[in-house]
């Protein structure tokens, strides 16, 4: 994900918050997020068990994440 300028900040929380509720939540084995500060771009790693975990984790946070104001984009390719 590239960290919009100026969010650096307000995403370090946002993602703490959701590292935290999706390990006490989520149907994750493993959860983490790496930040490159001088990139601007953060990494997210999640262990899923299987594809109806996936869905469950999808489920969850999908709402979350449309409710959220715009701190990232993210890149494909």
């Amino acid at each position: 994900m590239r960290i919009t300028d100026g969010h650096l900040d307000g995403f370090r929380r946002a993602i703490a918050q959701a590292v935290a509720f999706a390990q006490e939540h989520g149907p994750q084995l493993m959860v983490a997020v790496f930040i490159d500060e001088e990139r601007m771009l953060a990494h997210s790693f999640q262990l899923h068990r299987d594809s109806d975990a996936i869905r469950a984790h999808w489920r969850l946070s999908d709402p979350v994440s449309a409710a959220a104001p715009p701190m990232s984009s993210v890149l494909t390719g």
